[in-house]
């Protein structure tokens, strides 16, 4: 499946025709969004999903309620990130209310995915990532 968003580009997201459900993300919170996906990516290759569960939304830890729960769920369906190899950082898309920041994922079996991790902001200005999507990247890693 293939989310359909709006795409920014650049670095810093831009409002398209003064929309107002469009966010203007500025570089520092792209940043923090990007260090929070990388750490729980480095958590992941360390094997500890109770340090990556940590970075997952209120929502997503209560769906899954444990670490361990939400490590199995990750390792089964979404390998490439579970066992990556490399990854970088795309664009961020997305709504006001949630951006999503592209990923492309090359795993250890050198399958490569395309990620789109739902980002949300917390009450404590923390952000945490509340979903994300796969979908096959076009080509296989060299």
């Amino acid at each position: 499946a293939v989310l359909l968003l709006f795409v920014f580009s650049g670095g810093a997201a831009r409002a398209q025709d003064n929309d107002p459900r469009y966010l203007l993300i500025p570089p520092s919170e792209i940043v923090l969004i990007q260090q929070v996906i990388a750490a729980q990516v480095q958590a992941f290759r360390a094997g500890d999903v109770e340090t990556a569960f940590s970075f997952a939304s209120p929502g997503i830890q209560q769906t899954f309620r444990t670490p361990e729960v939400f490590g199995e769920m990750v390792e089964r369906g979404y390998g490439q990130i579970f066992s990556t190899l490399s990854y970088e950082f795309g664009d961020v898309i997305g709504s006001v209310y949630q951006p999503v920041q592209v990923v492309t994922f090359t795993g250890t079996d050198l399958s490569s995915i395309v990620a789109y991790y739902a980002m949300q902001i917390q009450p404590g200005g923390q952000w945490r990532i509340a979903g994300v999507q796969i979908e096959s990247a076009e080509e296989q890693a060299i």
